[in-house]
């Protein structure tokens, strides 16, 4: 038995286009489909599978909360939500964000059920799982999957007042469409499902891709550029490069570009690192360039080679480029008040390239 209070409402799928039978509890994955937006038909189906979910991560709320008022009766002590663990309420938020972007592209689609009303469900089911989540910054936390402008437009097109107050509180991680994103690529999110059920992939494109966005755009054959920046990966999505290395580009889609190196290793790096071949020593004939490994020496040609002013040269000249490169803000404005902003501009720049955390 449900308990009385804290009830969520239903979250009711789609009706399906062609239903022969039932799924069985596993059904195997779903013949491969073009990607989105150009199938909608996928979309729904995958919408219904998150939607399940959702509703199933809510059952199991409901559950931990009856057991816990029921060791309460018998005077047991309370524990912590009968098992829900931190990870199931983050992959539960971001599958309520990754509905709202499928709802972005399905809102023209949809016939018995409209986008906005789906939403007002969500919305609904959301705040019953904040009230439940024992960290209440949580969800704010959840990253990935950034929103669609779409999903932002029919967010701002339908919310109620009291729904736009809890999406404004959720931070800007909710409020944020990717196009707007001005923060570190998120890791790329892929859903996992409890009935074994997975999302067909594509076999010319990579396992996966930063962000549910755009569809790919074609990249010329065998285009290969040149490394500016050595940039060091930071997770199994990302690839490590050296300074020179060559370059083959797989997907320039967007920001983060996917690379594959003289090895056959393929990895995900800033799109700003790199430079076309016949580029390359041009720039870094003429231009110095600021790494963790530079002497003051080569600090001071990078410093003037950006046309500071000689007292600034001459006060940050004499630092190591890993002494410079971890300065605080405070202590540039100290040592060259008249120019820390735009110091402080190229070095925000520069950790960019070479992949430091702010």
């Amino acid at each position: 038995m449900a308990p009385e209070h804290n009830t969520a409402p239903s979250l009711r799928t789609l009706p399906r286009r062609s239903s022969a039978r039932e799924p069985s509890a596993s059904p195997p994955p779903p013949p491969f489909r073009p990607p989105s937006p150009e199938d909608p038909a996928r979309d729904e189906e995958v919408l219904n599978h998150i939607l399940r979910d959702i509703e199933v991560f809510v059952g199991q709320l409901k559950e931990a909360e009856a057991n816990s008022n029921h060791k309460k009766k018998l005077g047991k002590k309370k524990k912590h939500k009968g098992g829900v663990t931190q990870e199931q309420y983050t992959d539960c938020f971001q599958k309520i964000k990754y509905s709202f972007n499928l709802l972005g592209k399905l809102a023209i689609h949809l016939e018995e059920t409209s986008a906005p009303q789906f939403v007002h469900l969500i919305f609904q089911t959301l705040n019953l799982i904040l009230s439940q989540c024992p960290k209440l910054e949580l969800a704010s936390q959840v990253i990935s999957p950034l929103l669609t402008p779409e999903a932002i437009d029919l967010l701002q097109s339908c919310l109620s007042p009291a729904e736009s107050d809890l999406w404004e509180e959720l931070g800007a991680a909710w409020t944020t469409s990717w196009a707007d994103w001005t923060g570190e690529a998120p890791l790329p999110y892929q859903p996992t499902f409890y009935d074994g059920w997975q999302l067909p992939e594509p076999s010319d494109q990579a396992p996966s891709r930063y962000q549910d966005s755009p569809p790919l755009q074609p990249v010329e054959p065998a285009l290969r550029m040149q490394v500016l920046y050595e940039f060091e990966a930071r997770n199994s999505q990302e690839l490590t490069v050296t300074q020179g290395e060559v370059l083959e580009v797989l997907d320039k889609s967007k920001r983060w570009w996917l690379v594959k190196n003289e090895t056959g290793q393929s990895g995900y790096i800033p799109s700003n690192i790199l430079a076309p071949l016949q580029a390359w020593g041009e720039e870094h004939s003429r231009a110095p360039m600021l790494r963790l490994s530079s002497r003051p020496e080569e600090v001071t040609a990078w410093l003037q080679a950006e046309n500071f002013s000689t007292m600034t040269v001459k006060t940050l000249g004499s630092l190591m480029g890993n002494q410079l490169l971890h300065m605080r803000p405070g202590e540039i404005q100290m040592l060259c008040p008249r120019e820390a902003p735009q110091v402080l501009a190229r070095l925000k720049t520069v950790r960019r390239m070479l992949g430091m955390s702010p």
